[in-house]
């Protein structure tokens, strides 16, 4: 019987923990140095499949299942949570239909503060437009004056690519 090896486990983990630092990083204007850094999360996501195929492999070793076997237990652990998050995360809009933010409490930035997460293109566009008004005829960079008003500068940025095609 073989045995799990602890190098997968902490290869895992560390990936998993870069794909994090780099998705949170995203949301923030940071030194050009630091967002090429956090990009090697990106390597992340092929080192956790590599790790997870090698002990899915070594799994199999230790207990053979059929092919029917292996398809039944992925479904349960696998693709049951997964569609039940969809569904979850599909009924949400309806759920906070009558709210114009959808607000969360993050207690990662700051205890007492509530940062928005859902961004409408109108709220974009006005956004914009007040920075073009208020901060650019005072030379304020777009990046600070999205973490002055707490708007991710990724979305932001997604935004302003998606308009201009």
């Amino acid at each position: 019987m073989l045995q799990r090896l602890e190098v997968i486990d902490f290869l895992r983990g560390f990936s998993i923990f870069t794909i994090v630092l780099m998705h949170l990083l995203q949301s923030y204007p940071i030194p050009p140095f630091l967002m090429a850094a956090s990009s090697f999360g990106g390597a992340g996501v092929h080192v956790f499949i590599l790790c997870s195929g090698f002990g899915l492999y070594l799994s199999y070793l230790n207990k053979p299942l059929t092919y029917s076997q292996f398809l039944k237990r992925r479904f349960l652990k696998v693709y049951l949570p997964y569609i039940i998050i969809i569904l979850v995360s599909a009924l949400i809009p309806f759920y906070v239909s009558s709210q114009k933010w959808l607000l969360i409490e993050s207690p990662i930035f700051a205890a007492n503060q509530i940062y928005r997460i859902m961004y409408s293109s109108e709220d974009l566009e006005r956004f914009y437009f007040q920075y073009q008004t208020e901060a650019l005829p005072h030379g304020e960079s777009l990046q600070s004056f999205c973490v002055k008003h707490k708007v991710p500068y990724n979305i932001f940025q997604k935004w302003f690519v998606s308009i201009q095609k």
